[in-house]
């Protein structure tokens, strides 16, 4: 690269890193992020004994911390790794979590630069664009501002994508088992990964580790929690298609998209067929690449982006998940030149400003505003 050129993308990226930094210090300190309440409120709840599924106790206990948790209910083995947050004070663990993702999204990156150079990319070129992607990925934006887990669950993403690529089974299996016990429709990963062979021998070590952390969750909080989670699961996640939802997976896009045109018996019979195809789909791709470790990375990728579109609810920031598949499958020399990379690439920059388009297409003024917008 011409040394001019790398000077003003140098400046660039800092301009952008010192708007994340501005992003950080504000979530840290001046904000309570609605979800990190949450995540707080219901983990305090369960150490206690109180139960977070009942909506009086929640609201009266959120009221007696200043806080405002929201409904939902994260599983007990999730509040379980959130617990030493939840036993600091309520700035500290403001302060501790915000950092714990960037630490997080720092260790995303660094996996994604690491095998971007080990590809014969350059160095600092590579340094640089891996920070000034991170640093406008909206997705982890949002969930920073949030307080939501999901960068978290990124790094341990990019964890199973390099695992993956170097064939270490146990690994990759230790990592989606984390995924699934920190946000439970991630489960699924680890049935694709039965699927394509990549932990079929070593599932006996990754079944035994869950077995500790649900078994650890159980001796702390007792075996209340995990009823309760069960039953939420059963109540609210059974209730069909919610055209004023934020789901923007399957479900949510066509109960915007048809169920107010159509009625929701034909949206949800559209669901469930075009859910069925996407699975078999999603099967056979990664079926039929299970030998390769060339194309872990981005098997990494689809794998997750297919969960995001087959789960019950998906989120813009849930998509923070895919930092480290989408960087190292998009700048993968194999595939320079070719389709599949521009069509990474172009995705890459929908994210980017992926908030705007949901609402362009189903609420919003209108596709083309919005997409100046973005």
């Amino acid at each position: 690269m011409d040394p001019r050129l790398r000077f003003l993308f140098l400046l660039v990226v800092l301009m952008l890193l010192g708007r994340h930094a501005v992003l950080v210090l504000r979530t840290a300190v001046l904000s309570d992020a609605v979800d990190l309440g949450t995540y707080y409120v219901h983990a305090r709840m369960l150490w206690e004994g109180a139960n977070p599924v009942n909506p009086p106790e929640l609201l009266e206990y959120g009221r007696r911390l200043g806080l405002k948790p929201l409904a939902g209910v994260s599983p007990p083995t999730f509040s379980f790794l959130f617990l030493p947050f939840a036993l600091l004070p309520w700035g500290a663990a403001k302060v501790a979590w915000t950092l714990a993702g960037q630490a997080a999204l720092f260790g995303a990156g660094w996996i994604a630069w690491r095998e971007m150079v080990a590809r014969g990319l350059p160095r600092r070129e590579s340094a640089l664009g891996v920070a000034g992607f991170a640093a406008v990925f909206y997705p982890a934006k949002q969930t920073l501002t949030l307080g939501q887990m999901d960068l978290l669950l990124g790094l341990a993403a990019a964890g199973m994508g390099w695992a993956m690529a170097r064939g270490r089974g146990v690994l990759a299996g230790i990592l989606a088992l984390a995924l699934g016990w920190m946000k439970i429709q991630l489960g699924a990963v680890i049935v694709f990964l039965l699927w394509t062979g990549r932990v079929r021998r070593e599932l006996g070590a990754v079944a035994l580790l869950g077995l500790i952390w649900l078994g650890g969750a159980v001796a702390v909080f007792g075996g209340q929690p995990v009823i309760h989670y069960l039953e939420f699961l059963r109540d609210h996640l059974g209730k069909g298609l919610n055209p004023d939802s934020v789901n923007y997976s399957l479900n949510g896009l066509l109960a915007r998209a048809l169920q107010p045109r159509t009625g929701a018996a034909f949206a949800q019979g559209v669901n469930a067929i075009l859910t069925a195809a996407i699975a078999v789909a999603s099967f056979w791709v990664l079926w039929a690449a299970r030998k390769s470790r060339e194309g872990a990375w981005l098997e990494a990728g689809f794998l997750l982006l297919s969960v995001w579109m087959l789960a019950p609810l998906s989120e813009e920031h849930h998509l923070a998940w895919l930092i480290a598949p989408l960087l190292v499958a998009m700048t993968d020399p194999a595939l320079r030149e070719g389709r599949l990379q521009a069509a990474l690439f172009l995705g890459a920059l929908l994210l980017v400003g992926v908030e705007h388009y949901p609402h362009a297409l189903w609420k919003g003024p209108g596709v083309l505003p919005e997409l100046l917008r973005s």
